[in-house]
């Protein structure tokens, strides 16, 4: 969560002009409050998946219930993956945006996708 912040900070920093709120500043916060509520929730969802907690680690505790593991995770992941390729994209438009040769603006667009990964 923290990284993701931090990413998205510096792109703002870097894409969008002191004083002004466009299009790439309000999809960087909506995407950090996103990311940061999501991280949240998913962590007390990972605390309290069982009732009583110790079921958790003590499978020979019958009564009480757990929640579907396998699809918590595979939410999570599927969540974390569509965040991480809308952080990637989200400088393209600007990049594209500017008043360089193709080939920069490629190139440019392959720097931040290295970055990225």
């Amino acid at each position: 969560m923290f990284l993701k912040v931090v990413v998205l900070l510096q792109m703002i920093r870097v894409f969008v002009p002191a004083g002004l709120r466009n299009v790439t500043y309000w999809a960087a916060h909506f995407m950090i409050w996103t990311n940061v509520a999501f991280y949240v929730a998913f962590a007390f969802l990972e605390m309290f998946c069982c009732t009583p907690r110790a079921k958790f680690w003590d499978k020979t505790i019958m009564e009480g219930h757990c929640l579907d593991f396998l699809a918590i995770h595979v939410v999570g992941a599927v969540i974390c993956l569509a965040s991480d390729i809308l952080i990637l994209l989200l400088p393209q438009r600007v990049i594209f945006s500017l008043q360089l040769p193709l080939k920069r603006k490629l190139g440019l667009s392959l720097l931040f996708t290295v970055g990225i990964l």
